[in-house]
């Protein structure tokens, strides 16, 4: 957003985070627990590119993206200055920090100026947590918040507004038993599936039967829009 030198990027690079050279406009990581891209359409193109991490977003592309409304991400503070808006944050609670405090009368504390997190497992790769997030839980160096992804994407993409077309077509895959017993994580981590990694999928949605019943009956589904690679099936 108001980035006029912005180059073409796979949605590899855009799941990373970056600093454009000429204006040093930042672009937020968007990782799995943020999005879901369905499509990108070039602007003046009328063809869609299904998604898949090496498909460029150019300025003008037209992204189309499932999100949720909440996400969690968990970490320990990036540099000293990181680490100081952090306790400084939690020494606003009344309460110990911990999944409990989310139901105080007074409620988690919430960041008023943005820090970076290392996050688990990923490396030393850099996580910047906005502004307004809410601190659920610290133990120790480790810390755990929870943010709005829309607010991630609009901060890249400037104007986000409501889809009116269609998604489709998209595939319905069947987790085989085997696979899924016992119960895995979409993402690499913990012995994970990694269905992205392995073969390329993006999971826009996880389907479940919400009763047991024979074929013969019908099934009622519920669908868990834009799982993140810890959700587990």
């Amino acid at each position: 957003a108001g980035c006029d030198s912005f180059q073409p990027a796979p949605l590899t690079r855009l799941r990373r985070g970056f600093s454009c050279g000429v204006t040093k406009a930042e672009w937020l990581a968007l990782g799995d627990q943020d999005w879901r891209v369905v499509s990108v359409q070039d602007r003046g193109s009328e063809a869609k590119q299904a998604c898949s991490d090496d498909v460029e977003v150019r300025k003008g592309s037209l992204v189309v993206f499932l999100c949720p409304e909440k996400s969690c991400v968990s970490g320990k503070a990036w540099a000293e200055a990181d680490r100081k808006v952090l306790e400084q944050t939690a020494n606003e609670s009344a309460h110990p920090l911990s999944w409990m405090a989310a139901k105080s009368p007074k409620g988690p504390p919430t960041l008023s100026e943005g820090i970076r997190l290392e996050l688990d497992g990923s490396s030393g790769a850099e996580f910047r947590v906005m502004r307004g997030a809410t601190l659920l839980r610290k133990d120790k160096e480790y810390c755990t918040f929870e943010y709005e992804p829309l607010a991630r994407i609009s901060h890249n993409f400037g104007q986000v507004s409501d889809f009116a077309g269609s998604i489709g077509p998209v595939d319905f895959l069947w987790f085989r038993d085997e696979a899924v017993q016992p119960k895995r994580p979409l993402g690499a981590r913990g012995g994970g599936l990694d269905v992205r990694g392995r073969v390329g999928v993006h999971v826009l949605g996880i389907c479940r039967f919400t009763k047991a019943a024979t074929w013969s009956d019908q099934l009622a589904v519920d669908v868990t829009w834009c799982p993140g690679p810890d959700f587990e099936v």
